[in-house]
């Protein structure tokens, strides 16, 4: 969360399970801090309890672990492209 609060970031990929915060926590936070922020939530996880909760906070998509790295990749482009049209500057990919 550190990370978001001093950073401008367009999209953040997050788990469900994480060692500090869940996912869905975290979700709840930078849709707090950003609400404008892309957020991907990946989980193991196909219960619609997570699905409906991530719908409620906000969260632009969720995609299920095995990570399938051709919709991710359709999804992050997606993203990007939107993010584009409302920023008129460069990507940048760490």
């Amino acid at each position: 969360m550190e990370l978001c609060r001093a950073n401008e970031f367009d999209i953040v990929i997050t788990d469900i399970n994480m060692p500090d915060m869940d996912g869905i926590r975290m979700a709840e936070e930078i849709r707090g801090l950003k609400p404008g922020i892309k957020i991907i939530v990946m989980s193991g996880h196909s219960e619609k309890c997570y699905y409906d909760q991530l719908q409620d906070i906000g969260v632009t998509d969720y995609i299920l672990k095995p990570v399938d790295t051709k919709l991710l990749f359709l999804t992050l482009g997606k993203f990007i492209d939107q993010v584009m049209l409302k920023r008129d500057r460069p990507v940048v990919i760490n």
